[in-house]
């Protein structure tokens, strides 16, 4: 077990505040990666919307949670229409959740790249053309 001797950073907002009036919706929100970059969108004035196993709460912006699982299709379509329409549409996505499959990804089958990536920007895209574009993570 290896156990982290330094305190964890503070995130707090920069003076660019780069993602004010943006809205961000994150899949494995709640820890790791994840969890921080929520904590960053929000601290650089992104409304984000997030979902995962545990709730967190971002610092310097607005945030909501959504129960989802992303394996699920209607618990992925109902997270992103609900973070579009609290928000009014979507900018940024990051598919920061996904399963471990221990083998090169061109050996992947479709169905089991589907279910590592694809099934989130199924619902993402239509929201990001309708605001003109966007950017998406995965």
């Amino acid at each position: 077990m290896v156990q982290r001797t330094e305190p964890t950073p503070t995130i707090t907002p920069s003076a660019t505040r780069r993602f004010t009036g943006k809205v961000v919706v994150l899949t494995g929100a709640t820890s790791g990666i994840g969890g921080a970059a929520a904590v960053r969108f929000a601290a650089e004035g992104g409304r984000v919307g997030f979902c995962g196993r545990r709730e967190i709460r971002a610092a310097g912006g607005e945030a909501m949670y959504v129960r989802a699982d992303v394996r699920v299709e209607s618990d992925v379509q109902r997270l992103v229409d609900e973070v579009a329409s609290a928000y009014g549409g979507l900018d940024v996505c990051f598919n920061n959740a996904g399963i471990t499959n221990q083998k090169p990804l061109h050996e992947f089958t479709s169905a089991e790249w589907d279910d590592v990536l694809f099934l989130a920007m199924k619902y993402q895209i239509p929201h990001l053309l309708r605001r003109g574009g966007g950017n998406i993570v995965g």
